[in-house]
């Protein structure tokens, strides 16, 4: 049995460049018996692209890696689900060359989001943002420093070994860069939560959950963000 611990799994740059790629992760090859799938996309998408209909086992999510915790917060919790960039040298050696998380594209979706934010907004939420991995090695220098500036707000907390589900576990909402499993998780916690484009150019042809909602322009996050505030004070 094979479990995709992730949905993210199309290269992205498709819909940006709308030029023809080849597949590039060799899914394609994939000969397994058994698959454990997210979503019935997920699984039109896997006989699609190997070609034959497989055998599934669907799950809501994977929990996958982190430490599980319970966290304690006095405000509510609005949490971001970044990809940090790797080094130019890395993605030119190792990675999909297709890659969309480039240093601008990762920094704006943080950045466009914290710009969005009113300042009333810190009196009732911390910001949590969730940072996929930490490795001075590989992640772009630049954006260590960006988060590591981030935190000298008090209410911005980095937070890198906890898993993706304790943090939604206590997280009133999230936002998700495109398109990881993590706004998956939070769909099925029953959690509000959504996708930031800061191109403003994805839609969701290549996402593998169509009830997640997709946010591409600023003046639509920062309605989504109002409504946010008006809904939990009603609460």
């Amino acid at each position: 049995v094979v479990y995709f611990y992730s949905t993210n799994v199309n290269p992205l740059l498709w819909e940006l460049t709308k030029e023809k790629y080849f597949e590039t992760y060799g899914y394609c090859l994939l000969s397994w018996k058994k698959y454990v799938s997210w979503t019935l996309l997920h699984e039109k998408w896997l006989n699609k692209i190997t070609k034959k209909q497989n055998k599934f086992i669907r799950t809501s999510y994977v929990p996958f890696a982190g430490e599980h915790t319970k966290l304690s917060f006095k405000k509510k919790i609005l949490t971001i689900f970044d990809v940090p960039p790797r080094k130019d040298e890395i993605y030119n050696l190792l990675d999909n060359p297709y890659n969309i998380y480039t240093l601008k594209y990762c920094t704006n979706f943080i950045q466009n989001i914290i710009y969005a934010l009113p300042e009333s907004f810190y009196e009732n939420f911390n910001i949590i943002i969730k940072s996929k991995f930490k490795n001075n090695k590989i992640i772009h220098t630049k954006y260590d420093q960006y988060l590591n500036d981030l935190q000298k707000n008090k209410n911005i907390k980095i937070i890198h070994k906890i898993s993706s589900e304790s943090i939604i576990d206590k997280s009133d909402a999230t936002i998700s860069i495109p398109f990881t499993s993590p706004a998956i998780t939070s769909l099925r916690k029953n959690k509000n939560a959504i996708f930031y484009d800061p191109s403003g150019k994805l839609t969701l042809l290549n996402c593998l959950e169509k009830d997640i909602k997709l946010v591409s322009t600023l003046e639509d996050l920062k309605v989504w963000i109002s409504e946010l505030v008006e809904n939990e004070n009603k609460k």
